[in-house]
């Protein structure tokens, strides 16, 4: 019988700067999080298979170092943050719903509100296990721009139900 030691569940996470890029001292951060992050001065990836493998603080990294950050684990949650100008806050705010566990929420940072779009798959134990996450936040990018413009529709569809993929 395996221990839970042995069960392997999938973290992804991925943070992206976008037009900046992160200094010295915080690409040394990061890097002293895991040895296995992949990081440079606009992104940070990592992709853990292990039960011993990090968990990470998502929200801190996204307050601290990235405009857009993806994250799913195999257990369920899925969640996706954009950081625009705190200007918009006023127009996502008909549009949150729910929690950060599953709904659309915001969070005013500085001069930025964080958008977090967060979705819980009460069976997706291992539906991420053989996808390529590598490639969706380069699709999902665009609307960080319709955001930062003002264009609330990604929240108007997330706060309808979003769609199923």
């Amino acid at each position: 019988m395996a221990s839970n030691r042995d069960f392997k569940v999938r973290s992804y996470y991925e943070g992206r700067t976008i037009g900046r890029q992160l200094d010295l001292g915080q690409i040394h951060a990061l890097k002293r999080l895991s040895k296995r992050l992949h990081v440079n001065a606009t992104m940070f990836i990592g992709d853990f298979t292990e039960a011993n493998d990090p968990r990470f603080g998502i929200g801190a990294l996204m307050n601290e170092y990235f405009d857009v950050f993806l994250h799913f684990d195999g257990f369920g949650p899925f969640r996706l943050m954009f950081r625009t100008p705190a200007v918009h806050a006023d127009a996502i705010e008909p549009y949150l719903i729910g929690n950060d566990f599953h709904g659309v929420t915001s969070q005013i940072v500085g001069d930025d509100v964080i958008v977090r779009i967060a979705r819980y798959e009460e069976d997706g134990e291992l539906g991420y296990y053989k996808e390529m996450p590598e490639l969706w936040l380069d699709m999902l990018l665009p609307l960080h721009a319709d955001l930062a413009e003002g264009d609330m529709s990604v929240a108007i569809q997330q706060a309808r139900g979003g769609s199923d993929r």
